[in-house]
């Protein structure tokens, strides 16, 4: 899967250097200090998306900054917004997108 969406990507973006790809752990992965725009199409289970959640709660008080969330088939999209922390931006068909402001 991460082949091809850096095929994809190669494709479509010239800047393709620009974006990063990233295939392993959700719970494990805490390295989003630098990100402000996340794309994720139904990736995980609720447990999954709960430690994704979490992460990036930690990000945001280690790093204050915008930051979007562009999530395809949001299955799980009320984990974002329960608490507050992100606001429902679009929602257009089978996809969302969630905003935090700094």
């Amino acid at each position: 899967m991460t082949d091809i969406a850096r095929s994809n990507l190669a494709k479509l973006h010239k800047d393709s250097d620009r974006f990063v790809v990233i295939h392993g752990d959700a719970c494990t992965f805490k390295d989003y200090d630098t990100s402000n725009y996340i794309y994720m199409y139904n990736p995980l289970d609720i447990d999954g998306m709960k430690c994704v959640v979490e992460n990036l709660k930690q990000s945001l008080k280690r790093k204050p900054r915008n930051l979007y969330i562009i999530y395809q088939n949001p299955r799980f999209w009320e984990l974002f917004t329960k608490d507050g922390l992100f606001d429902r931006v679009v929602v257009a068909d089978m996809s969302m997108v969630l905003w935090h402001k700094a």
